[in-house]
């Protein structure tokens, strides 16, 4: 079982994530927190299930005008033969 926390932030105010720079007031760009449980049922079988949220900040609503939260799951299954 893991828990990983990331806080993105910006280099500098003039940066943006289209073709065009815009001014932006503050460096805080998103936290993000991913809960990721491996699995071994046997040894030739693993599973992994990943959940991730993404919740921008200041920063990253200035840029693209949005607040809204990013939501990810993901499953994987591994066999060895």
């Amino acid at each position: 079982l893991n828990l990983i926390y990331y806080k993105f932030l910006l280099n500098d105010t003039e940066q943006g994530f289209s073709t065009t720079t815009s001014e932006v007031s503050s460096k805080r760009l998103a936290d993000e927190f991913d809960l990721i449980v491996d699995l071994s049922p046997t040894n030739w079988w693993s599973v992994t299930a990943t959940l991730s949220a993404a919740i921008p900040d200041s920063g990253f609503r200035q840029t693209v005008g949005g607040p809204g939260t990013w939501i990810n799951g993901y499953l994987s299954m591994n066999f060895n033969f």
